[in-house]
């Protein structure tokens, strides 16, 4: 597990201030219907954790213990 340090929170956030379906009202919204909302998000999660160095395998975890 890697150790998250002061500078993570700001890179995180940093991460998670786009790309969520609310930003784009115009675009269609199919993702934001019932489970895929669910699916998109985890995948959005674990690509910002990605792009923080977070090892993929371990995006994929926190990503899913965030959503459920």
């Amino acid at each position: 597990m890697p150790q998250i340090d002061d500078s993570f929170f700001p890179r995180i956030r940093a991460h998670m201030q786009s790309g969520f379906p609310w930003d784009t009202p115009d675009d269609d919204d199919c993702c934001c219907k019932d489970d895929a909302r669910w699916d998109f998000m985890e995948k959005h999660f674990t690509k910002s954790y990605i792009k923080c160095s977070i090892a993929p395998v371990t995006a994929e975890i926190a990503s899913k213990m965030f959503i459920y």
